[in-house]
This record gives C-alpha cells, sequence and structure tokens, in this order.
C-alpha cells in the first residue's frame, strides 16, 4: 500500500504531514537575529525595577522601525504593545526612544489599559479591533502577565493553560506574530518566574534580566531550537525631554559600567524591605513608575505611624528612593 499521502499534490496538510512535506515547510526564521525567532512565545522576566519594561519596549519599537537591537538584525513589521500599566511613563518612554534614535516608530500601536488574555471575549475584540484598523502584527508584547491574567490564580495549572491558550489564539490571529510576555520573578529568586511553570514550559526563549551593579543582565534560559544566546550587558541611560521630564532608554554597557560601584546601600532590616516593596507593588501587581505620596505610601504599608515615620528618609539615604515633588519612587 502506497502511504506516500500527499505525493500527488502540492498542498499541505495542514493536520498530517509527511516527510515531503515537512521539506516544502519553510526554514525557521527570526524576529530578532539569534533572540526571538518568529513566531515564538518568549518570556521575559525579572524583579520589580530591573528595566524589563524597557527593555521589552526597546525591542518591540526597533522590529517597528529595522532598527538592529544590540548589532543583531531585525525582521520590521507591525507591533502591537499591550501596556497594561498605562500612564504618562508610556508616553514618555516611547518620546525618549524616538529622540534617542532618531526614528519616529510608525507601525507600533498600544493598547494602554489590560487585556484578559485568557478571556475570549477581551481576547477577540483586541483582535477584532486590530484587524479592523489594519494591523497585522509581526509582534505583540504582553506587559505584563500580572495585569493581564484576568483574575485567575498564577499558581494554578488551569488558570496558567488557560492564559497560554490565549497567547496560542493571538498566533493563530495574527501568523508568525512573535508573542513577547513581560512578568516578574518570584519572591524566593530561585523559584525563577512567578507562578505556575505551564507558561515556561510552553514557551520557545525564556529571558531573565537581572539587576547587577549599574548594569543590567539579559540572560537566556532556554531556547527551544537554538543555542542559548549569551548574556547581554545592558544599562539604561537617561534622556531630558523636550517637556522638562525625563524617562530612559535602553543601550549597551560598557567595560566603565561593569566596574562601577553600585550606590545603592542594602536595606538591613524587614521593615524597610516591607516598606520598600509596598512602595513598589500593590500585593503582586506592578505599580508601575508613578510612586505614592508620603500619605498614600504609609496606608499601602499597613504599618503604625510610629513605625513608618524614619523608614522613607532611609531608603533615600540608601539610594533605593527618590523623591519627586510630593511623590515618592523606586530608583531604577
Amino acid at each position: 500500500m502506497d502511504r506516500n499521502i500527499g505525493s500527488q499534490s502540492d498542498k499541505i496538510n495542514p493536520y498530517l504531514l509527511t516527510v515531503d512535506d515537512l521539506d516544502r515547510l519553510p526554514d525557521p526564521t527570526w524576529q530578532i537575529a539569534g533572540i526571538l525567532p518568529q513566531g515564538s512565545v518568549a518570556l521575559l522576566y525579572g524583579e520589580p525595577g530591573a528595566g524589563k519594561s524597557f527593555v521589552a519596549l526597546d525591542m518591540a519599537l526597533c522590529i517597528a522601525t529595522a532598527r538592529p537591537w544590540q548589532g543583531r538584525t531585525v525582521a520590521q513589521g507591525d507591533v502591537l504593545y499591550i501596556a497594561a500599566e498605562g500612564g504618562s511613563a508610556l508616553k514618555h518612554r516611547v518620546v525618549a526612544w524616538r529622540d534617542r534614535r532618531g526614528a519616529k516608530p510608525s507601525r507600533a500601536v498600544f493598547r494602554a489599559k489590560p487585556c484578559d488574555i485568557s478571556n475570549e471575549g477581551e481576547r477577540s475584540l483586541l483582535i477584532s479591533e486590530a484587524h479592523k484598523a489594519g494591523w497585522q502584527p509581526r509582534a505583540v508584547v504582553v506587559d505584563t502577565l500580572a495585569r493581564c491574567f484576568g483574575t485567575g490564580d498564577e499558581n494554578s495549572t488551569q488558570a496558567m493553560n488557560a492564559f497560554v491558550a490565549g497567547l496560542d489564539h493571538l498566533r493563530e490571529a495574527f501568523p508568525d506574530a512573535t508573542i513577547l510576555v513581560v512578568h516578574h520573578s518570584g519572591k524566593d529568586r530561585s523559584k525563577r518566574d512567578r507562578g505556575n511553570s505551564a507558561l515556561r514550559g510552553a514557551a520557545d526563549v525564556v529571558m531573565r534580566l537581572e539587576h547587577k551593579a549599574c548594569v543590567r543582565v539579559l540572560s537566556c534560559e532556554k531556547a527551544k531550537d537554538s543555542e542559548p544566546f549569551a548574556a547581554i550587558a545592558l544599562r539604561l541611560e537617561q534622556v531630558r525631554l523636550p517637556s522638562g521630564d525625563t524617562s530612559c532608554v535602553v543601550v549597551a554597557a560598557g567595560p566603565h559600567d561593569a566596574d562601577a560601584d553600585d550606590t545603592r546601600q542594602p536595606m538591613r532590616n524587614k521593615t524597610d524591605v516591607l516598606v520598600f516593596n509596598a512602595l513598589v507593588c500593590d500585593g503582586d501587581v506592578w505599580r508601575g513608575s508613578e510612586g505614592l505620596t508620603h500619605g498614600e505610601w504609609w496606608k499601602a504599608t499597613g504599618l503604625p505611624k510610629s513605625t513608618f515615620r524614619h523608614v522613607p528618609g532611609r531608603l533615600i539615604a540608601a539610594k533605593r528612593v527618590a523623591k519627586a515633588g510630593e511623590r515618592y519612587v523606586p530608583m531604577q
């Protein structure tokens, strides 16, 4: 019996592939050479304040403008960036990138509010609106998982599998698009990315961003179909905007950056850590870069006023926190 199914036609059966069908499939290609394969699901995680959103945005805008990313070639295409934290910080970051790079990312579009990726209705509306506007993204950034996870429990296998299924739906709706998910690390660094491991298992690429002294180190913990890339040293360069505000852009770190002393001081007691974490996160959700007033910060800690009173000063002296007007913000 001749089992050479498909040999009489060039049409490839999408469900059952023969060896000949596999030969006719296109070879894998890169969205960012050596970093992000096209059509992949990638995970970028790290501690709050590590600079994950800056790195994800830099990758996305390089894709939108065909600018090389850290010396690596990029396949240009439309970009859909789900900036779930929204706010003026997003505007400042894009303006800083445009001014620093000298390029307008016209092929990038932003959703400046959360989208529950696990929810079919919300997900389908996002897809429909993108198609109506004529966008066919080559890259979709979900920033962050926590804000786009809905009411599910990140530690639940069922809930995380539903999230992964939602990512797969986005890949089907936007063929060959690379999906980049920005996520937080667990409270225990040895536990890697926070929550259930189903996302890590499903991801083609897993990247970790760490803040070491004056540099950010991007390392590859998983590369499904290629060699993991060598660690990349980055830093955040401050840019003053025409409005007088400041933001940062990602640039390559030099030897002098790696050798520079970290001026931040360690937090020496549990109260300081608790108070700092209250400024950075609302429960498990990253607050963004807007900061809190003194009163908002105190209420967020749940501590007696007498216990809280002297902590902000200690954190400022340790260069963990800065004061911007009436608000306190975590230092990058």
